[in-house]
C-alpha cells in the first residue's frame, strides 16, 4: 500500500508512438496516424496507454492514498489522426457520493492552475499534457469520469481510486451549511451555542483584541446570516470561565442561556483591577435585537485579594428565575480563604438577588460549580469539582432559601469533573463526565432524583489526552453529547470534534466526528462546544484551532463515529452535611460602571468555512454546522 501526502511527476515529453484509444463519435480522417495507418486519438499516463479505466495512483488497484493527501496523475492526449485536432472541452465528473474536491483538473503538476484546453489545437503527431488531481476525503472506493471532447471525436475514461483509512460518511446525515465566525488574526475561543424557536442561533467566545480581552456574542438568523455581534468587556481581562485545563476554550456549556421570551443571558468574570486576579461575577441580559437590558456584577465590591473573588461558570434562564453557579470566597476568617461552591438565584427583570448560598463541599479545597439546571419545581442541580473529584449537588427551595438536599462525590479520578448537565421531566440528571490526566475520556452518567447513579458510559478510543466532553443536553427525549475525541488513523495530534445521540437508557443511536486532514496545510483541532436540535435540524458549534501552517482549512467532513460506547465504572459517595454560608456581605451592582457592551473593535465576519482564506496560522475560529440528521 502506498500512502503519501504529495507525489508528483515531471512534465511529459511529446509521445512519438501513441497507444490507441477508441473515439465514441465524431469520426476521424485516415492518414499517417497509428500503427497500420489507423487514424486515432490516444491517451497515455507515464508512457503507459490508458484503456477505458485507470486507477490512481499509477494504475495499481491495490494502492491507496491517505485522506486529505494528493496524487497529481499526468495524462497526455495524443493526436495521430493525420490532421490538426481542436479540443472543445475536457471535463472531470465525480461519481455520485464523491465530494467535489476529490477530483480536479490542472495544467501543471506543482502549480494549482486550472487547465485552459478549450480551443487548443493539437497538431498531428503532437500531444496535450494535463494533470488529474486525486484528493480523497473518504476511505472508500472513489470514482470519476474523464471526458475529452474534440472536433475529431471524444475520449472517455473511468477513473478510480481509494482513500485510507477506512471510513464512512455519518449515517443519515446531510450537511446543509458550515459557517466560520471569526477574525483573521485573533483567536476566538468557543463558549457555547443556543437557539430560539425561530431557528436563530446565539454563539459566544472569548477573544483578545489586543487592547483587552472580553466576551464576543453573535446572533445568526434562521437564514444563516449574521444578525449582529457584540463585544462585552472592561479595561482589564474579562472572560467566560472555562472548566477545562489551561483555558482550552471559551466557556462552559452554560455560558449562554435563553429565557422563554427569547432574551439571552451571558456571563463573564470581571477583573476588578489590572492584576487580573480579583474578580466579580458578571451577567448581562441581552434582548433579541442585540441591545442590552441590564448588566450586573455579583461579589464583594472593591476587593483586594484573589480569595475574595466571585465567578460564574454557568447560567440557566429556563425557569421563572435565573440561576447561576460558580465559585466564591468570603472575607471572613472561618473559611480560611478557600473557594466555596456558589449558587445564586436572580430576578430576570433587573438581575437583583432573590437567593444565594456558598457551600463548602471540600474543607481546605477550592470548590467550583461548573454546570447548573433548574427543574421548574424549585430544585436546582449543579455539577463541578471538589477535593475528592467530581461534584453533583441538588439544591432544594432554591428560589428563596437554598439548601443542599444531597451532594455526591463521583469518582472520576484526579481532576475529573462534571462540566455540563441537563434534567428531564422526572428529575433524572444527565451529567457530562470530564475525565482528566495523561489519559482522558469522554463520558457521561445518568442519576435519579435521589442522586443514585443509574448508568455511566464512556467512549473507548485511546489517544492519550485528546478526549474531552463539553456538554450533555436533552432534546426530544434524546441525550446529545459533544466534545473532542481521538479516532485512530485520523487526527491523533490535535483531536477531532465529536457529537453523539443516545437513548435515555444510554444506548448509542448515532455519532459523527469532524475531520479536516492531518497534513501541515489541513491540520486543525476540532472540538464540539454547543448544540441546538429542532426536529431533524442539528446545529453544532465547534471550536476550530488551525495548525502552524494552516490558515485556510477550517472546514472538513462529518464521518460516521468509530469509537465504541462502553460501561464506565464510577463510584458515588455521599458528602455528609456540607457547611453552607449565607454570603450576606455579597451584593449586586451595576456592571456598566466597568463593562461596555459595544460593537467589536474589528469586523468579525461570518462566511462559509470553505471560503475562509485569510487566517494567520495558527488561528482559532468558531464554526457553526447545520446538519439534517434522520
Amino acid at each position: 500500500m502506498i500512502s503519501f501526502h504529495s507525489l508528483r511527476f515531471p512534465a511529459l515529453a511529446v509521445c512519438t508512438a501513441l497507444a490507441s484509444v477508441g473515439c465514441d463519435g465524431g469520426g476521424g480522417d485516415t492518414g499517417d496516424g497509428g500503427a497500420g495507418g489507423t487514424a486515432t486519438l490516444t491517451l497515455v499516463s507515464n508512457a503507459k496507454p490508458v484503456d477505458k479505466t485507470w486507477f490512481i495512483p499509477l494504475n495499481a488497484a491495490n494502492n491507496k492514498l491517505a485522506l486529505f493527501s494528493e496524487q497529481r496523475e499526468p495524462f497526455q492526449l495524443g493526436n495521430k489522426t493525420g490532421k490538426a485536432v481542436t479540443i472543445k472541452a475536457i471535463t472531470l465528473t465525480p461519481a455520485a457520493g464523491n465530494a467535489a474536491e476529490e477530483w480536479s483538473l490542472q495544467k501543471y503538476d506543482i502549480k494549482i492552475l486550472p487547465i485552459d484546453a478549450v480551443g487548443h489545437k493539437i497538431e498531428n503527431g503532437k500531444g496535450y499534457d494535463f494533470y488529474v488531481r486525486f484528493y480523497p476525503v473518504l476511505g472508500a472506493d472513489r470514482a470519476a469520469t474523464l471526458k475529452i471532447e474534440t472536433d475529431a471525436g471524444n475520449v472517455e475514461v473511468a477513473l478510480a481510486g481509494r482513500g485510507a483509512p477506512d471510513s464512512e460518511w455519518a449515517a443519515g446525515t446531510t450537511v446543509d451549511s458550515e459557517l466560520a465566525f471569526g477574525t483573521p488574526n485573533k483567536d476566538e475561543l468557543a463558549g457555547t451555542l443556543v437557539a430560539d424557536a425561530s431557528g436563530a442561533q446565539y454563539a459566544s467566545a472569548n477573544v483578545d483584541f489586543s487592547t483587552n480581552e472580553g466576551v464576543l456574542v453573535g446572533k445568526i438568523g434562521a437564514d444563516g446570516k449574521l444578525a449582529w455581534s457584540k463585544f462585552w468587556n472592561g479595561p482589564n481581562k474579562d472572560r467566560a470561565r472555562d472548566p477545562g485545563q489551561n483555558a482550552e476554550s471559551g466557556g462552559s456549556m452554560g455560558s449562554l442561556s435563553l429565557d422563554a421570551d427569547g432574551n439571552l443571558y451571558a456571563i463573564a468574570s470581571i477583573a476588578m483591577n489590572a492584576s487580573n486576579n480579583t474578580f466579580n461575577a458578571g451577567m448581562a441580559k441581552i434582548k433579541p435585537d442585540g441591545t442590552l437590558a441590564w448588566q450586573n456584577k455579583f461579589g464583594y465590591g472593591d476587593i483586594t485579594k484573589a480569595t475574595q473573588s466571585a465567578e460564574f461558570y454557568a447560567v440557566d434562564a429556563s425557569g421563572s428565575l435565573v440561576y447561576a453557579v460558580g465559585t466564591c470566597g468570603e472575607p471572613v476568617t472561618v473559611i480560611g480563604g478557600e473557594g466555596l461552591g456558589l449558587m445564586v438565584a436572580l430576578d430576570p427583570k433587573d438581575g437583583s438577588i432573590k437567593a444565594r448560598t456558598g457551600v463548602d463541599f471540600s474543607p481546605t479545597y477550592n470548590d467550583r460549580l461548573y454546570a447548573v439546571r433548574g427543574d421548574g419545581k424549585g430544585n436546582v442541580y449543579a455539577g463541578g469539582i471538589g477535593s475528592a473529584g467530581a461534584l453533583l449537588v441538588k439544591f432544594k427551595t432554591a428560589d428563596s432559601k437554598p439548601e443542599v438536599e444531597w451532594a455526591k462525590n463521583v469518582g472520576l479520578g484526579k481532576g475529573g469533573n462534571i462540566n455540563g448537565l441537563d434534567v428531564d421531566a422526572d428529575g433524572n440528571v444527565y451529567a457530562a463526565f470530564d475525565l482528566r490526566g495523561a489519559f482522558t475520556a469522554l463520558a457521561l452518567g445518568k442519576f435519579g432524583p435521589d442522586g443514585k447513579l443509574l448508568w455511566s458510559k464512556q467512549f473507548l478510543s485511546g489517544g492519550g489526552d485528546k478526549n474531552n466532553v463539553h456538554f450533555v443536553k436533552l432534546f426530544g427525549g434524546k441525550v446529545w453529547l459533544g466534545g473532542r475525541i481521538f479516532v485512530n488513523g485520523f487526527d491523533g495530534q490535535m483531536g477531532d470534534g465529536l457529537v453523539a445521540r443516545l437513548a435515555g437508557d444510554g444506548a448509542l443511536e448515532w455519532s459523527a466526528f469532524h475531520f479536516s486532514g492531518k497534513g501541515p496545510d489541513e491540520i486543525a483541532e476540532h472540538r464540539v462546544k454547543g448544540i441546538a436540535v429542532q426536529g431533524d435540524k442539528v446545529r453544532v458549534l465547534s471550536q476550530v484551532y488551525t495548525g502552524n501552517m494552516n490558515g485556510v482549512r477550517y472546514n472538513g467532513y462529518w464521518y460516521k463515529g468509530q469509537a465504541t460506547l462502553d460501561k464506565l465504572d464510577a463510584t458515588v459517595d455521599d458528602i455528609a452535611a456540607p457547611k453552607a454560608y449565607a454570603l450576606d456581605k455579597a451584593a449586586v451592582d451595576d456592571a456598566g460602571k466597568i463593562m461596555q457592551w459595544k460593537d467589536p473593535p474589528l469586523p468579525v465576519p461570518l462566511v462559509p468555512s470553505k471560503d475562509k482564506k485569510d487566517g494567520a496560522p495558527p488561528d482559532s475560529d468558531l464554526m457553526v454546522s447545520t446538519l439534517t440528521v434522520k
